[in-house]
């Protein structure tokens, strides 16, 4: 099945009766690397300890080793937000400046005060350098510096795996000497190799869907199905018989029965259909299904979607239910996840309808749904909230305020979670997934939410070991280096005795080298110091490129969306357009350009910039090759009637883009190319406003009113076009405004 994969060739026993060979598997070739490090560096590593020196070395490598496992043991128990410290973020914060600030000193001690060769002077200068400027960043640099929580977050991890990466070097330092830091590189290797073989497998992605203000505690998994056979005659419980896909799979393959002890029947999978359509009874079609929704609808076997398609699969099946005691069947039902499942399908917009059946006397119901799982704890969804971007509908981040409770204690733990931002309770990690808002029957709608539940055990094991790897190599090879760097201030390396007998008696060159190299740079820092005189006669378009602008959901600066449209009309073969050449060879920036577009003025529209190089729409245009297949607005607009006759044909065909041949697409997307020009160039005119004037009499006062409504028209489909809007909400300038709220361009804005 490896050659021939189930979503695209359909089967359910393997090909050439099963017959293949044994491949191992990534279990089995891991735990071969593993063993095979292990044997490698165990022969390669040996003490260099003895007596004292050996015992602390011992015992602080175990301390070190206990830390390690501290800290993953405290990141899968701990519930809340995941991996959130036990201190304030702010504190968090303060700390790590102030560890910052602690460090610089200490580079600029060592470098000052230790016995250090001259090469590895110079590292820690440039070291305690980057310190210090990294550190003036954050202690000054305000809240533009800070790290936001979820990075702090992340932070926290890699400094708990610091520390007791720490201590365990300095173990392994004492009991391998030189070679401590590449036994801690092989152990973080191999705790990496370990998590994954232990953890990997037993990682669990289940799926939970809320409505606000609902509890439940009942995850499913997307990607296993079962049939469920549910005895419904306790009013105060049910029974669940559930079977698993694979089982239905391999007795329906070989034609067997599902015949267990536990079960009150036999069951037989008639058909199984891995993702089915659903349609009205036809009266050709050979029904097998006896009772329940199968009288009325007819299940028909559909492609297997999977690995890159979107669209995802709704099984359905013909199931025949048999007595036990008498081998004759009792019914055969028709199942579809589009009617037993509906609620998950589809966001709990429909409830699920199960087939009802009896067997011996007692009422059953059967479903074939998504495996599904009670937990021991229930799931309040308190609030969902939705963040879209700015000006759009487009979703830009989820959250959802939860409230769990234990159903054995009663206790009760509430958190929010969010995009990438997940809360752990119980060994369960909670992730944000998706959002959205169901349409009541009686009216009004109710706001959903998905969440994705993960038991991932081993999720602090990858920060652990990289940091045991980082801490590792960076003693590794610093110890290498200083190696080096005393071999090389000994002359013990031939280039080095050259390179002193070169330098003797040249200081007085070194110190006029460096006295020019000074000179130059107070040249060039005064240069870029010195303030920039403005004509004030004359557009500052470094000005304007920074204006803000509001566009595809976004705050850009200008330049960045005129280079952003720019490079959707010309469509560069390589990189940008970094300007655009006017009728008489005269070069402007793509600001410039933008509010040339704006402001209608006409050397834009003699500018080359819309790149042509299909024949096909050259054709239309009735167009001549260029050497650059570049040309501009007044070339296209002698033979624009033609080309908006055969867009206008496309509209009217009404069919799906995806089934457009090459010459639909291309004639389509200079379509957007067009559009796109001159939604800027409209968006910023002023808009047709009638006059209103007199008005005597009510035709003429009707006339001034379709007017305006056809203006309006004009200026909700140019916002609806989503141009360049430049013109910011009114009142105070707020957070919410220059992110969320809708901003205007010139022309919408003045009407």
């Amino acid at each position: 099945d490896v050659l021939f994969p189930r979503t695209l060739f359909p089967h359910d026993v393997p090909y050439l009766g099963g017959l293949g060979f044994y491949f191992p598997g990534g279990a089995t070739i891991g735990l071969v690397l593993l063993v095979n490090l292990v044997a490698a560096k165990v022969t390669r590593f040996s003490l260099r300890a003895r007596g004292a020196k050996l015992a602390a070395g011992l015992a602080t490598s175990l301390i070190g080793t206990a830390l390690l496992v501290a800290v993953i043991v405290a990141g899968h128990t701990a519930d809340g937000l995941q991996g959130a410290p036990p201190i304030s973020y702010d504190t968090l914060w303060s700390l790590l400046k102030g560890g910052l600030v602690v460090l610089t000193v200490a580079l600029i001690g060592y470098a000052s005060l230790a016995k250090l060769p001259g090469l590895a002077r110079i590292l820690v200068a440039v070291a305690a350098a980057i310190s210090f400027w990294v550190s003036g960043l954050v202690l000054f640099g305000g809240e533009s510096t800070r790290l936001d929580d979820p990075g702090l977050r992340i932070v926290w991890q890699l400094v708990q795996a610091s520390i007791a990466s720490g201590v365990a070097l300095a173990g392994l330092w004492m009991l391998f000497g030189k070679r401590g830091g590449n036994v801690l590189i092989h152990a973080g290797v191999g705790l990496l190799m370990v998590g994954q073989f232990v953890f990997g497998d037993r990682q669990v992605e289940q799926r939970m869907g809320l409505a606000e203000g609902a509890t439940t505690n009942l995850v499913f998994t997307q990607s296993e199905l079962e049939l469920a056979l549910i005895d419904t005659s306790d009013p105060q419980e049910d029974v669940v018989y559930a079977i698993p896909e694979a089982l239905i799979r391999r007795v329906k393959a070989y034609d067997q029965v599902i015949d267990d002890p536990s079960l009150p029947a036999k069951l037989k999978i008639v058909q199984w259909m891995k993702n089915s359509s659903l349609s009205r009874l036809d009266a050709d079609f050979e029904n097998p299904a006896t009772t329940g929704n199968g009288l009325q609808y007819m299940a028909l076997p559909a492609k297997s979607q999977g690995g890159a398609m979107q669209e995802g699969n709704v099984a359905a099946a013909y199931v025949q239910v048999i007595d036990r005691q008498t081998d004759e069947p009792i019914e055969t039902v028709m199942l579809s996840q589009r009617i037993n499942d509906s609620a998950q399908l589809f966001a709990g917009m429909q409830p699920d309808e199960y087939e009802p059946v009896t067997i011996d006397g007692k009422p059953f119901e059967l479903a074939i749904r998504y495996r599904q799982e009670r937990k021991p704890f229930d799931v309040l969804l308190k609030d969902v909230e939705k963040l879209d971007y700015s000006g759009t509908d487009t979703p830009r981040d989820y959250s959802s305020k939860l409230v769990i409770t234990d159903r054995e204690t009663g206790q009760t733990q509430e958190g929010k979670t969010w995009m990438n931002n997940p809360i752990r309770y119980k060994g369960e990690t909670f992730y944000q997934s998706n959002y959205n808002k169901i349409p009541l029957p009686g009216g009004g709608v109710v706001e959903t939410t998905g969440l994705q539940v993960v038991e991932n055990m081993g999720w602090v094991i990858p920060y652990v070991a990289c940091m045991m790897v980082f801490w590792g190599m960076f003693a590794h090879f610093g110890g290498t280096f200083l190696t080096f760097a005393n071999r090389y201030a000994r002359g013990a390396i031939p280039t080095a005795q050259a390179a002193q007998t070169t330098d003797k008696g040249t200081w007085k060159s070194r110190v006029a080298t460096m006295v020019v190299g000074l000179g130059v740079c107070l040249l060039v820092a005064g240069y870029f110091a010195k303030p920039q005189s403005r004509n004030r006669a004359q557009i500052d378009y470094a000005a304007v490129a920074e204006i803000p602008v509001q566009h595809e959901g976004r705050i850009k600066s200008f330049d960045s969306v005129a280079r952003n449209m720019l490079q959707f009309i010309s469509k560069p073969v390589f990189g940008s357009m970094p300007y655009v050449k006017d009728s008489k060879g005269g070069k402007h920036s793509p600001s410039e350009w933008l509010l040339a577009v704006m402001a209608g003025q006409d050397w834009v529209r003699d500018a080359r910039i819309f790149r042509i190089y299909p024949d096909e729409v050259r054709a239309v245009f009735d167009l001549e090759p260029h050497s650059d297949f570049r040309y501009s607005l007044n070339e296209l607009e002698k033979n624009m009637p033609k080309f908006r006759a055969e867009i206008e044909k496309l509209r009217k065909d009404n069919r799906d883009p995806k089934s457009f041949d090459f010459r639909e697409q291309k004639l389509a997307a200079m379509f957007q190319q067009l559009n796109t020009f001159d939604l800027a160039s409209i968006a910023y005119q002023l808009p047709p406003i009638p006059d209103p004037g007199d008005k005597p009499t009510e035709e003429q006062r009707q006339q001034f009113l379709a007017d305006v409504m056809k203006t309006f028209e004009v200026m909700q489909n140019i916002e609806a076009g989503g141009p360049p809007a430049i013109i910011p909400p009114q009142g105070e300038v707020t957070d919410e405004n220059m992110k969320t709220a809708k901003w205007q361009a010139y022309g919408p804005s003045i009407f």
